[in-house]
């Protein structure tokens, strides 16, 4: 059984094998995926997973593998689509399983908070992405040259 930081790392790397598939590049796309987050409450009473993509949140329920709340923009299609292959959908239904047990056990204890909340981020990627010889590379020293480059130019202009 994966955990939830691992099904974060395999959902990252299919949206990225997505958009590099749909444009070709992936140089935009490494930086944009590095905050996927997986996420499971047990105050939400039905089977979910909680995605999260930098700063959209979207719930999909497990067992029909729909979008029940949020949102994640253009890419809810990318996590519908990861979310309904049967590997996952069997991986996210054992975490959701464990999840339950750990409430069951809470409450026989008789704890009167029994809430559970569990978090799964996915890690940086290991590899980079080929450097493209034509594409600008824009570094702080190099945005900053510009800036200085530009303001001296339009001093000339005054």
């Amino acid at each position: 059984m994966a955990s939830l930081n691992d099904l974060a790392n395999k959902l990252q790397e299919f949206i990225i094998k997505q958009q590099e598939n749909a444009t070709g590049n992936n140089q935009y796309v490494l930086s944009k995926y590095s905050s996927v987050k997986l996420k499971m409450d047990s105050t939400i009473r039905y089977p979910h997973v909680i995605v999260e993509i930098g700063i959209s949140k979207a719930i999909f329920n497990i067992d029909s593998a729909m979008k029940t709340d949020g949102g994640l923009g253009p890419f809810d299609r990318y996590v519908s689509k990861w979310i309904s292959s049967s590997w996952n959908l069997y991986d996210l239904r054992e975490m959701y399983k464990k999840l339950s047990q750990i409430v069951e056990e809470k409450q026989e204890l008789n704890n009167p908070n029994p809430v559970v909340y569990q978090e799964g981020e996915a890690e940086e990627l290991k590899h980079e992405a080929p450097i493209n010889p034509n594409a600008r590379v824009h570094t702080v020293r190099g945005v900053k040259n510009y800036l200085k480059g530009y303001l001296k130019s339009s001093r000339k202009f005054r």
